[in-house]
């Protein structure tokens, strides 16, 4: 379960796997195997600053504001999928195909 929270660069920069330099870094820490839906890009999302991990109760309500936008995201996902069923769905795309 990975969040990116937070501005990258321009208003529109970093939305997707493609334009967002960590989910590339994740994906490749992972040994290529962290999943597309485990990975929310979130803009607008709750963010935690390193001061904050001196503090455990801020550390545990940044986790729990985490986990629910990212459990709501994914709820969104699996659903789609359910109402959806049969049509494409979202693949990560090459690099080459970005070009």
């Amino acid at each position: 379960m990975v969040l990116l929270s937070g501005k990258s660069g321009r208003p529109s920069a970093g939305l997707t796997w493609q334009t967002n330099n960590n989910c590339h870094l994740l994906w490749r820490a992972s040994e290529k195997l962290i999943s597309v839906e485990n990975v929310q890009i979130t803009p607008h999302g709750p963010s935690l600053a390193l001061s904050d991990l001196r503090d455990p109760a801020r550390v545990a309500e940044v986790e729990a504001q985490a986990r629910e936008v990212f459990l709501q995201l994914r709820a969104n996902t699996d659903l789609a999928r359910l109402m959806f069923e049969g049509y494409p769905h979202l693949r990560k795309a090459s690099r080459s195909s970005l070009s």
